[in-house]
């Protein structure tokens, strides 16, 4: 019997790696998404893990078996979704202290949650709609550009190439040099 899957959703190329927690008394597991079976490995008697095939877009029931023939009835459903990707964010600049509101242009992000990484850094974000996403930069402690992806699964994230640029902030000048307190 299946109890959940984390995550429940992934890009229809597949390769996510699905977490199943149910119990388990076989070693040699599979996973069957939709009509597509897949090998499973084992990892605790109550955790299965597999890697979500290529699939169309759409809703399709995950179950388990250890034999082929008997398969679990749990109806669990696993989302396929077009990957999403990122166009353009701005600024594309901003203090190694962090905390830049960067806004994140691109398609086919889902509702909430979506974390956005920068470089190795994760930030919680907010889905504007399908298309926008904001999310405050993280601190770096080096000057120099990072990649900026996002995921909305912690398993999945996008292969933009856009970079963010973290640079050292100071004053070179100031205008009016003085003036009233």
């Amino acid at each position: 019997h299946i109890q959940s899957i984390m995550p429940s959703f992934g890009p229809i190329s597949g390769s996510t790696l699905v977490t199943i927690i149910g119990y388990f008394q076989s070693s040699r597991t599979l996973c069957k998404f939709g009509s597509i079976v897949v090998d499973g490995r084992l990892k605790f008697q109550t955790l299965v893990e597999c890697a979500s095939p290529r699939e169309q877009e759409g809703y399709v029931f995950v179950e388990v078996s250890n034999d082929g023939s008997y398969w679990t009835t749990s109806q669990t459903l696993f989302l396929y979704h077009n990957p999403t990707s990122i166009f353009s964010i701005s600024p594309t600049t901003g203090p190694l202290s962090g905390h830049t509101k960067l806004t994140i242009m691109g398609e086919n992000f889902l509702s909430e949650p979506v974390w956005c990484k920068f470089g190795n850094s994760l930030m919680t974000g907010t889905v504007v709609n399908h298309d926008i996403i904001l999310c405050e930069t993280s601190m770096s402690a080096h000057p120099g550009a990072v990649d900026v992806e996002i995921t909305q699964n912690q398993k999945d994230f996008s292969r933009s190439e856009i970079q963010f640029l973290y640079q050292d902030v100071f004053v070179q000048y100031l205008f009016p040099s003085f003036g009233t307190i």
